[in-house]
């Protein structure tokens, strides 16, 4: 039996020796997920989405796994205060996967729109989430099925038809330790016909010690649905997050997804986006900026099932020292796509002749009338305006950070909150002095 083989049936017998721990009204959902895990198994460097991320090391690690989570009692602002402050957010809180059983907002809040915890909602609205907790658009993914078999709680927000929230909403997922620890945690977002959002998601880790975060969103829009999401990824270097966000649109729908990764040892992110109905946008968008021996993967699949449909991907990243990353995006046209604009690029600046970066732009298009392209760019800083700036007074370090920040601008112009547009520059901007470490207020000590 190989190692990869050893290592599906440990994660397995987590759930089989636990079952009675996971809630029945999703058994249905995990038994599939451990038939489809076991048949799968944990991806390794064969398979060619994975070719740049060690699947199998991250998981062949000892941590403790929560059943149930810790009980705190304490103001979470006494203990977190995040790097981008509220800005007129209103917020909720996860802690290590688990809804905190003090956010202000939780169930009904007005105008049919919902919040709170995955675990309450397969109890309290069942009709809402039965038929969204699933996705087949990571069928084939085993880290995806065993984050399926796992979870424990998460998130949900739904926000029915002809309704919007009317202000934008910060989710803040903490992680909180005293001893390595891996979270699987499940959130739901849903926005109905001619609804809207604007949402926030901030991904920290406030102990020292390793996390190895399994956290997936599945995302569903309605005819005429819009929505922002801004996701901040800020953990700490012993720790690895494997996030899946799964985006399905309807008709004349609207996503734009911005990306930050401005922290973490081992990053991945897949991203699958599936536009089913006509005339639906989507616009993913990505910044990472990685030192040391990090390293980030990002994994963009958007599948264009309909007419009339249009797609953006935009990836910069900007790495030094001994760090790596790589891009894998993959754009599919349907046979009946016609009128399909899809576009991807895929921006790499490189600080240091030991950073490596490895970037694959696809297509595969099977309708005939459609406007498509995709490229890639892996260099150093330009030196013909290093030595227009130099010969303007600006010293080298200086002249270094703005041309930096310059190439950041793209991707960062695009966050639609002003005030939050300007706090992540800032915090960019720190990033790329070295003077931005893991959130502040950054650790806490407590007794399980």
């Amino acid at each position: 039996m190989e190692k990869s083989d050893n290592l599906k049936y440990i994660y397995a017998d987590i759930y089989r020796k636990n079952k009675s721990f996971f809630e029945n009204s999703s058994l249905s959902l995990r038994e599939q997920a451990l038939e489809n895990f076991l048949q799968l198994g944990f991806p390794n460097k064969k398979n060619e989405k994975y070719k740049y991320f060690d699947v199998g090391n991250l998981f062949n690690k000892k941590y403790d796994f929560l059943l149930k989570p810790y009980v705190l009692n304490l103001n979470i602002d006494d203990v977190f205060r995040c790097d981008v402050p509220k800005l007129n957010l209103q917020d909720i809180v996860t802690i290590n996967g688990y809804f905190f059983h003090e956010n202000k907002l939780n169930g009904f809040i007005g105008d049919g729109i919902w919040i709170g915890s995955l675990v309450n909602a397969i109890k309290e609205i069942p009709e809402i989430v039965s038929d969204k907790i699933n996705s087949t658009l990571d069928k084939d993914d085993g880290v995806s099925q065993l984050n399926k078999l796992l979870f424990k709680d998460g998130f949900v927000i739904y926000i029915p038809d002809n309704k919007s929230l009317s202000f934008p909403l910060q989710v803040i997922n903490l992680l909180l330790a005293n001893n390595d620890l891996f979270v699987c945690q499940r959130n739901i977002i849903i926005v109905g016909k001619n609804a809207s959002a604007n949402i926030v998601l901030c991904n920290h880790s406030l102990s020292a010690v390793s996390f190895l975060n399994n956290i997936s969103t599945q995302i569903y829009l309605a005819d005429n649905a819009s929505l922002h999401l801004t996701e901040l990824q800020n953990i700490n270097n012993n720790s690895a997050q494997f996030e899946i966000l799964n985006i399905h649109q309807e008709a004349n729908s609207t996503v734009n997804t911005s990306f930050f990764t401005l922290h973490g040892g081992n990053i991945r992110n897949n991203v699958n986006i599936k536009l089913s109905g006509e005339n639906s946008t989507n616009n993913t968008n990505g910044l990472f900026l990685t030192d040391g021996t990090e390293h980030v993967d990002n994994y963009v699949y958007i599948e264009h099932s309909a007419p009339y449909c249009s797609s953006n991907q935009l990836f910069k990243g900007i790495l030094d020292n001994s760090s790596t990353a790589a891009f894998n995006g993959k754009i599919l046209v349907r046979r009946d796509a016609q009128k399909t604009n899809a576009f991807q690029k895929n921006n790499n600046l490189l600080l240091s002749n030991e950073a490596k970066v490895n970037s694959k732009p696809q297509l595969e298009i099977y309708a005939d009338d459609v406007k498509c392209s995709h490229g890639a760019t892996i260099g150093q800083l330009d030196e013909e305006a290093m030595f227009y700036m130099r010969s303007r007074g600006i010293g080298f370090e200086e002249a270094r950070y703005l041309l930096m920040f310059a190439f950041a601008y793209e991707v960062t112009e695009k966050i639609p909150l002003e005030n939050l547009k300007f706090r992540l520059e800032e915090m960019i901007n720190k990033r790329l002095r070295k003077e931005l470490t893991r959130c502040h207020n950054c650790q806490i000590v407590f007794s399980s």
